[in-house]
This record gives C-alpha cells, structure tokens and sequence, in this order.
C-alpha cells in the first residue's frame, strides 16, 4: 500500500516538472534541428496539451473556470500563488488547493493509475 502512494506522488513530482517546462518544451519543438528529440519532445507536449484542454473542459463544464485559469497563470503564465489570490479574488490556500487538485487530475491523465 504504501509503494502505491510513493508511486502516486512520484507522478505527482513528474507530471510538476512537465509543466513547469511546457513552455521551454514548445520552443524547443520550434527551433531544434534534432528531428528524433522534436518528434519525441512534441508527443509529450501534445499529450499534455490534450489532458490540459480536458482539464479546461471539465472545470468549464462544472463552472469552475476559475480552476483552470489558476493552473494556467501559475504554470503557463509564471504567476505567483499570491498573485493568482489577488487576480481572482480567492482566500489564501485557495490558488494552491486548486492547482494541486487540478495536478493531481493531470497525473493520472499523463500517467495513468496506479
């Protein structure tokens, strides 16, 4: 039982990670001239494109946009978790709840269950 827990949170660790370099991923794709890493590179940024836009869909679904626009500006835009509470207008944790839930979410996306 615990290794599944370790497993989870070293999903968690890994699917952060990709995030946090999604951006420096898609120009990479633009600009390198190594084909066999672009192609391999591109696969996981349109892997994690489709479980963000999921994410995207599921929090529009339920009216809960502000979500997602809080994973957005904190991984896509740079935005600080106190930048993202003044921004939306949230309580202190709330940024930092949503982004974890919403992560958590893509894990699983990304990397199944385990």
């Amino acid at each position: 039982m615990g290794n599944n827990k370790e497993i989870q949170r070293q999903q968690y660790n890994r699917t952060v990670t990709m995030l946090k370099q999604y951006r420096d991923a898609q120009f990479f794709i633009q600009h390198t001239t190594d084909e066999e890493s672009r192609q391999r590179t591109e696969a996981a940024v349109q892997h994690i494109t489709a479980a963000l836009e999921e994410i995207q869909r599921r929090r529009q679904q339920a009216e809960r946009e502000e979500e997602y626009t809080a994973l957005h500006m904190y991984y896509m835009q740079g935005y600080t978790y106190e930048q993202i509470e003044k921004e939306l207008n949230t309580g202190k944790d709330t940024p930092r709840r949503w982004i974890t839930a919403a992560v958590k979410e893509l894990a699983v996306m990304v990397y199944g269950i385990e």
